[in-house]
């Protein structure tokens, strides 16, 4: 079907509107695209190498007025830190002409991911105001540089190139087969060739010991030293160490550490006065490095095992002793067992006190005295044995017997100490006495001691209940309190005298200031000490009368505090006055107002205020 001549005109005047409206969009649109690509200026390379730790693009924007700096968003490469901003301006003059400029930088840190060429999109920001967006950039990330290709073999190292030769972490164990519960060291250490630039390093999270105890060494401080490996010059130095006691027999695995370092490498620098306010070129770069996981095999103790066996492995010695110089009945006596040396004393089994049937014994305490070393856990381990012997005789307690497995001899080893011979004296306590006592140990509700007299007076309650030498310790304490007190208000009073005396005699010490002033009243070629004299008394009035320092008054404390009570119409005059003074210092003596004027003006204000 045809369409009436009438409808064409129509549908061409829309389409040109439509032509029209899209080449003005674009008109309008372009310089603000053209002004933002000429604003901000993107610094990338364009070609980085995969085996790079990190590379550097940079956003120079021609403005000191740059705000909310969003970062492009990328899947191809890891941003290894935030924004590094730097802002820097200048302004130079050349005959008479002045020219002003000014520039912020946004520096990114990425590392690469995968060989391949992206696109780094633009960001967005805010220049004075406005929302642009920056340009976008394309990098290609090749393989292994070659550099690193040339220098493989000789282990060499660039700025920005730190490879596992350069920067290592090992695990090392001190022996590779141990007995059970045998220490063996587990140190982890560093391995930095020179001129890498190692300044931090850290273990990211402890490893999990599966089946071993583990003691850990503390070192306050990393000691370094250099060592020689294969011909290679090394900076070495111990991160931490552990004391390993594998509990079972067979091959344990040692976990592999991850360790966080820092390293310090100089970049390129193109603007000196930005690399002065921002380290000299100087990056810190985050690197990795895992320790790898070791094998330990454990051998288990020889079979079998003696009965009495503490579970000791090592070498040791005891000595034993009884405290107790008189033993006596229904008393408590404590015998003291001494093993010392070196191995796994934490992890001890206590040997068993034979005593008598009629003798009371309680569980031994333990008391440590030991340290931590690369040698191994060394000091000694105190078992106190308590007992109580219930009647009087003579008594032979056989010596205690202290079974270890000793990893020098690869055998166990048996140790005594001497019969103990005890000759218990009558005690002072009977058998009921001591029977309660020992149910009233462990019992939560004590007796409440009798009185003779249930109308007893307070004087025999506080003599039962509170000996004297606490009543005289408690009057003692009023009585400083007291004291305390009186010295306070005394201290108070004199503080607020001195405040009152000082503003008392503010007038008179005034009066004598400007008598000092009054030597010059008649002497022309004085004017200015006289206007001194004055001002130093008009000021050290004030000082005295408000008690507060002569350098801290002004004009504005003047007004604001010190004569804010006093009618506007003295405040005014004194400020006058002061003016007064101050300018006929330097005033010509023709131009003055008459001495005698400014000296009665200043006694009357004073004397006003």
């Amino acid at each position: 079907m045809m369409q009436s001549p009438s409808c064409r005109p129509h549908r061409s005047m829309g389409h040109n509107l439509l032509i029209r409206a899209t080449i003005f969009a674009l008109l309008t649109l372009f310089p603000t695209f053209v002004s933002a690509q000429r604003q901000v200026e993107v610094q990338a390379p364009s070609r980085v190498y995969l085996d790079e730790p990190y590379f550097q693009v940079r956003y120079v924007v021609k403005s000191n007025n740059v705000q909310q700096f969003q970062p492009p968003s990328t899947d191809d490469f890891e941003l290894l830190s935030q924004p590094a901003v730097s802002v820097s301006s200048s302004r130079v003059a050349v005959n008479g002409r002045v020219s002003e400029s000014a520039s912020t930088t946004y520096t990114l840190t990425y590392r690469p991911l995968r060989k391949g060429t992206f696109t780094l999109a633009g960001g967005s920001m805010l220049v004075g105001g406005k929302s642009i967006r920056t340009p976008s950039v394309k990098i290609t990330v090749a393989g292994e540089s070659s550099s690193h290709r040339n220098n493989s073999n000789t282990g060499s190292t660039r700025p920005g190139a730190v490879g596992e030769t350069d920067l290592s972490v090992v695990a090392q164990l001190s022996r590779e087969e141990v007995y059970e519960q045998e220490a063996v060291l587990l140190t982890y250490k560093f391995y930095e060739r020179p001129g890498t630039g190692l300044s931090n390093i850290a273990m990211v999270e402890k490893p999990d010991f599966k089946g071993i105890i583990c003691q850990e060494i503390q070192n306050k401080t990393i000691q370094t030293n250099t060592e020689t490996v294969r011909g290679q010059t090394f900076r070495t130095g111990v991160i931490g160490q552990y004391l390993l006691y594998a509990q079972n027999k067979g091959i344990v695995q040692v976990p592999g550490v991850t360790f966080d370092c820092t390293v310090v490498q100089q970049t390129e620098v193109e603007d000196m006065i930005d690399a002065f306010f921002n380290g000299a070129g100087n990056m810190g770069v985050n690197l990795k490095r895992t320790a790898p996981s070791l094998t330990l095999k454990v051998k288990p103790l020889p079979q079998p095992q003696p009965a009495d066996f503490s579970g000791g492995v090592g070498k040791f010695a005891i000595s034993g002793k009884i405290c107790t110089a008189t033993p006596r009945s229904n008393d408590i006596c404590v015998y003291r067992l001494t093993v010392s040396g070196n191995g796994n004393l934490k992890m001890l089994i206590p040997p068993t006190l034979q005593l008598p049937n009629d003798f009371d014994a309680f569980a031994p305490k333990t008391e440590e005295h030991t340290e931590i070393t690369p040698d191994g856990v060394r000091g000694s381990i105190v078992y106190e044995y308590s007992f109580v012997p219930r009647h009087m005789g003579h008594y032979t307690l056989p010596g205690l017997k202290f079974t270890y497995f000793d990893t020098e001899q690869k055998a166990y080893i048996t140790l005594h100490t001497d019969d103990l011979t005890l000759d218990v004296k009558k005690g002072n306590k009977s058998d009921a006495e001591y029977e309660r006592e020992r149910q009233l140990q462990n019992a939560d509700i004590h007796d409440v001691l009798p009185m003779s007299d249930s109308t007893a007076s307070a004087e025999s309650v506080l003599a039962r209940y509170a000996p004297w030498s606490f009543v005289a310790a408690y009057a003692l304490l009023i009585l400083l309190y007291l004291v305390s007190m009186g010295a306070l208000r005394y201290l108070l009073r004199a503080k607020n005298d001195t405040a009152a005396g000082r503003s008392g005699k503010a007038s008179r010490r005034a009066t004598k200031r400007l008598r000092a002033a009054g030597r010059y009243l008649h002497d022309t070629g004085n004017n200015e000490t006289f206007y001194a004299a004055v001002l130093n008394a008009l000021y050290g009035f004030l000082a005295d009368r408000f008690a507060v320092a002569p350098s801290t008054i002004n004009r504005d404390l003047i007004t604001r505090d010190l004569l804010s009570q006093v009618s506007p119409d003295i405040r005014a005059r004194f400020l006058a006055l002061l003016d007064a003074c101050e300018m006929a210092r330097y005033a010509p003596a023709g131009t003055l107002r008459p001495k005698e004027d400014i000296y009665r003006e200043a006694l009357w204000l004073m004397d006003q205020i």
